[in-house]
């Protein structure tokens, strides 16, 4: 998952719950439920990186696995004892 991965959302909530070895279990509530009636969702997003690589040289190949992981134990570390 380096570079410029897509991941659905179902499928992040289902890497975190792995990664932090946590007992929850995703729920599906209806769209309408949360947001209201009307409201539209983009169905997909997608950053287009590409200009600001190609201003600063630089490219992030950070995994999206080692940024939760990162993410994870600072959370961790961060917690109140």
């Amino acid at each position: 998952m380096a570079g410029h991965s897509e991941i659905n959302i179902r499928d992040l909530a289902q890497l975190v719950i792995e990664r932090t070895g946590s007992s929850s279990r995703i729920v599906f509530v209806p769209f309408a439920e949360v947001y209201g009636e009307g409201f539209e969702e983009m169905s997909r997003r997608a950053a287009d990186t590409s200009k600001l690589e190609a201003a600063i040289n630089f490219s992030c190949d950070t995994t999206l696995v080692d940024t939760l992981d990162t993410m994870i134990e600072f959370v961790r570390e961060s917690a109140p004892k």
